[in-house]
């Protein structure tokens, strides 16, 4: 909720709280790295990319830990693991999604970006 709200201080205390009674959850990794990211978007190369990776150990498919990956990737400029993770999310992402068609564009700007040749999906 406090997320939600805007309340990205309180939420990470919330996060940090429900990911210390279960830390195999892998949404609750990756809301609390959301969380931090929204406090200091400069912080996400730090705990949040390391709070992604677990929950992309615990869930190879997690559509959120997949999406929050790329973004990391992309934001460093890796654009070709942006491309990996962002295709593994096209994969597991209903093509009739509200994000579907935005996952497209994504993935074909960081594949233009990489030099890659474009993606039969894209």
């Amino acid at each position: 909720s406090y997320a939600a709200l805007g309340r990205h201080a309180e939420a990470v205390d919330a996060y940090r709280k429900a990911v210390a009674l279960n830390p195999r959850d892998p949404s609750l990794l990756v809301d609390l790295g959301a969380s931090l990211v929204a406090l200091d978007r400069d912080a996400m190369h730090g705990e949040p990319t390391r709070l992604v990776e677990r929950a992309l150990a615990l869930d190879p498919a997690h559509p959120k830990a997949l999406a929050f990956a790329g973004l990391i990737a992309f934001d460093r400029k890796d654009y070709p693991t942006a491309v990996k993770h962002w295709e593994a999310l096209a994969r597991v992402e209903p093509p009739d999604s509200p994000f579907a068609q935005q996952i497209r564009a994504s993935v074909a700007q960081a594949r233009q970006l990489a030099g890659l040749p474009p993606s039969a999906e894209s």
